[in-house]
């Protein structure tokens, strides 16, 4: 079989070699130019990559980083109270706005004119949050914060767009790389085929450059699907493929940051919407269309909207209708013209925005604080203050309102007297009834504090029901009450209701079980037309007629009259004068002798109290002993009397007792008992020798500590008289009580006996009564020695009066003692 040969086949070996040397050749020439070839459209390619796409991802990188960067500084300014702090954040905010104007002339060109259409009102938003954070408008700087951020949320999108573009980019030069890899691949094994092992080595560096080149790529593609893998390990390499794997590392970092930026909005973004979503009040945001541009839950709980109301881009007018539909505005006016409701909050808003209240048909209340922001927009905030006015409304009437009684309390009393002088300038008058309880305190301590709170109740409704539903009632404190009557022109109209309210307040009252009796003095100021303004001077008047009242004998009323205040200034001096005259040793004992009607002999002397006044010169006890009593100075005056008494007595005959008068004070204090028993130990006076007289008034009371206190002074070996005898509620019950030592007859009925026969029946009869019980009797008031036969006629044991002695100062009373005898014998 003959050897197939080309028609230009080398006859010779040496020739076919060189031609296979040359074929080899123009082979390796041809690998070679279209390696050279494809190897310059590769770094042409990287180059294209270098200076398009890295340069396009670099700087939209570092636009989103200083944007980052500059909302970081905008956002927080809010919160900056250091004014240093601004001032640095404002120069290094002008110094990032100017590194991202000169950023934004290399990005494309749809790119850039978005952000320059937004740029001078972010500009503009972020100096006027520095200005209002510099000038501690903190409220204005925050929802400057939040018009900021839009347009800094506008320049992101457009530099987010940027580098979508750059990536876009970045693709298309990696996929002409690969495109060019594969192309000379082709090549190089064509060539391969051609030239055998020749080839082989050069095929294998093309096929490691080809491997280098699609890590690469896919490390490309993958960064442009947000897949940060692994970095390509090809940065070490000093070629091209090593400068396009460091490019494509630079880009990755950037890729890494830029994700990390978007985690971090994302996450901020959550926290905003966290926080919108929890907050205690509801909050909607409109744009200057009047469409909702965002709104938390609490804004439609507060008024129950739906979903599709809540939704943004939804018109205010709907929402307007459905507030109306739920009576929360005004149905006429948004049914007659929606817009113009929208215009007329818009107008109301201006530059500073405004607070309206609604109230919801179920009740509730609704605060709404309306904000402006840039565009035309608004910001309004919900409050449900429901549970807040009702809170106010309880401590307004509260502060207005006696919490014990339900009546007006002082401060509302002042209030209504303020406004009623200064209403009442036509002249229909009106008067003031200043109210004092009678006996309240007893009320109180006998049966203790809820029985007074109760009282105090019952003595509201009843003052309440008695006056007219004109009038004004309050309790001024304590058991003190007020009335203001309405149309007052003289005492006339004004008398009548004060002797209402007295018999009404002194009916018994059923208090928790308990019948208690109390009553009440009135003292009324009657405010005319011609009379001053002043409440004070109207308070004072009222207050200067009650005190007399209260003198007069309580149960009284006193219309004011210029004189009374005359007659008050000088009871409030003696009452000044009587609270230092024990101490100024004005007090001295006068006494008066108690005379055996059989024997003639003197049995005791009664202690008489007297007041030397240095000016006023002798006060009468029936003047003082009751003020004393009142101002509550009869338990010390008292216990000197009683010291006094014993004292003086140990310088008489030893046959001769001391009689001391006692009060219900000096037994309430508790301790009666043990000054008497400190009084006989010290002065060395036999108890005996002391009797002490109590009235039935006294008694009255019954309480257990007087009856322990006067069992005790008995078992002492001390008399007990009863005063007054007669003149009492239930005399004969208090003699089975108590065993007493001895009757003293009032005087009145000894001064009647020769003119009145009944007088000599009760007399006899109780003289009687007593010898059968073995109690002594005195007659008091013994005046003549007609007197004396009759009290003899009675049966009466002891003569008291001014037939025998007047009461005279114990240095007097030896000299009285000495001639009383012979005076009895005549007068016997």
């Amino acid at each position: 079989m003959s050897t197939l040969r080309l028609p230009l086949m080398p006859k010779t070996v040496a020739m076919r070699l060189y031609l296979a040397c040359a074929l080899i050749g123009i082979a390796a020439l041809t690998i070679m130019v279209a390696s050279v070839h494809y190897t310059n459209n590769a770094r042409l390619a990287v180059q294209d990559f270098q200076m398009e796409a890295l340069r396009g991802v670099q700087n939209a990188a570092d636009l989103s980083m200083l944007l980052e960067r500059h909302r970081r500084i905008i956002e927080s300014a809010p919160v900056v109270m250091d004014r240093e702090q601004i001032d640095r954040d404002r120069r290094l905010s002008e110094l990032i706005i100017t590194s991202i104007g000169s950023l934004m002339e290399e990005a494309p060109k749809e790119s850039r004119a978005i952000i320059r259409e937004e740029l001078p009102t972010f500009v503009v938003r972020a100096r006027r949050v520095l200005y209002l954070a510099a000038n501690y408008a903190q409220q204005g700087a925050v929802d400057e914060a939040m018009s900021y951020s839009l347009s800094a949320s506008r320049i992101e999108r457009a530099i987010t767009a940027y580098r979508n573009a750059s990536v876009e980019a970045a693709e298309r030069d990696v996929a002409l790389v690969s495109s060019s890899g594969e192309r000379l691949t082709s090549w190089v094994l064509g060539a391969t085929l051609a030239i055998g092992m020749v080839l082989l080595p050069a095929v294998w560096l093309l096929a490691g450059t080809v491997r280098r080149l699609r890590t690469i790529a896919r490390t490309m593609l993958n960064l442009a699907r947000n897949d940060i893998g692994p970095a390509p390990r090809l940065t070490n390499d000093d070629d091209e493929v090593g400068d396009m794997a460091r490019a494509v590392g630079v880009f990755r970092a950037h890729a890494m940051q830029l994700m990390e930026q978007r985690s971090a909005l994302e996450e901020l973004n959550l926290r905003f919407d966290i926080a919108l979503g929890n907050m205690s009040h509801g909050l909607s945001m409109f744009d200057g269309n009047g469409r909702l541009v965002v709104s938390n839950g609490r804004y439609r709980e507060i008024y129950g909207l739906s979903p599709e109301l809540t939704l943004p881009g939804t018109p205010l007018v709907d929402i307007l209708a459905y507030y109306c539909a739920h009576g929360a505005v005004s149905e006429d006016a948004v049914a007659a013209c929606p817009n113009a409701a929208v215009a007329e909050i818009k107008n109301r808003i201006g530059t500073s925005g405004f607070t309206e209240t609604r109230r919801l048909h179920e009740g509730r209340i609704i605060e709404v604080t309306y904000r402006p922001i840039d565009g035309g927009g608004w910001v309004d905030v919900h409050e449900d203050i429901t549970e807040k006015k009702m809170v106010e409304e309880r401590i307004s009437r509260l502060a207005r309102e006696d919490t014990l009684t339900g009546v007006a309390n002082r401060h509302a009393f002042h209030e209504a007297l303020n406004i009623k002088l200064s209403q009442d300038r036509a002249g229909a008058g009106f008067a003031v009834h200043w109210i004092d309880l009678d006996r309240f305190k007893e009320v109180n301590d006998d049966h203790g504090h809820p029985v007074g709170d109760a009282l105090l109740s019952a003595v509201a409704r009843r003052i309440t029901g008695t006056v007219r539903g004109t009038d004004f009632v309050a309790r001024l404190g304590g058991d003190e009450f007020a009335v203001i009557q309405s149309a007052v022109g003289s005492c006339e109209d004004a008398e009548p209701v004060a002797r209402r309210l007295i018999e009404v307040l002194s009916v018994p009252f059923d208090i928790l079980g308990t019948t208690v009796s109390i009553g009440a003095s009135i003292g009324i100021a009657i405010c005319r037309a011609d009379c001053p303004r002043d409440p004070e001077l109207l308070l004072h008047n009222a207050d200067i007629a009650l005190y007399e009242a209260k003198a007069a004998g309580r149960g009284k009323h006193v219309v004011f009259r210029p004189e009374i205040e005359a007659v008050l200034r000088d009871r409030r001096s003696l009452e000044n004068d009587l609270r230092h005259a024990l101490a100024r040793q004005q007090f001295e004992l006068h006494y008066q002798p108690i005379v055996d009607l059989v024997s003639g002999e003197v049995k005791c002397c009664e202690a008489l109290l007297r007041w030397k006044h240095p000016e006023r010169g002798n006060v009468s006890p029936a003047v003082f002993i009751p003020l004393a009593e009142e101002l509550g100075l009869i338990t010390d005056i008292g216990g000197w009397v009683l010291d006094t008494a014993i004292r003086e007595a140990t310088n008489w005959p030893s046959n001769v007792g001391v009689a001391v008068n006692l009060s219900a004070s000096q037994f309430a204090a508790g301790n009666l008992p043990v000054l008497a028993e400190r009084s006989l130990t010290r002065w060395g006076l036999p108890p005996s020798r002391l009797e002490l007289e109590v009235t039935e008034t006294l008694l009255l009371e019954d309480q257990p500590a007087t009856h322990g206190a006067l069992l005790s002074l008995r078992s002492m070996g001390v008399g007990i008289a009863l005063d007054d005898f007669g003149t009492g509620y239930a005399s004969l019950s208090y003699l089975r009580s108590f065993p007493f030592d001895k009757i003293k007859i009032d005087q009145t009925f000894v001064r009647e006996l020769p003119e009145r026969p009944e007088c000599l029946a009760i007399v006899t009869a109780i003289c009687e009564m007593a010898r059968m019980l073995g109690i002594r009797t005195v007659a008091e008031g013994v005046e003549t020695t007609e007197h004396v036969e009759w009290v003899r006629r009675a049966g009466c044991s002891e003569l008291q009066g001014f037939l025998f002695s007047r009461p005279v100062p114990a240095a007097e009373l030896p000299r009285v003692l000495e001639g009383l005898a012979e005076k009895v014998r005549l007068a016997a």
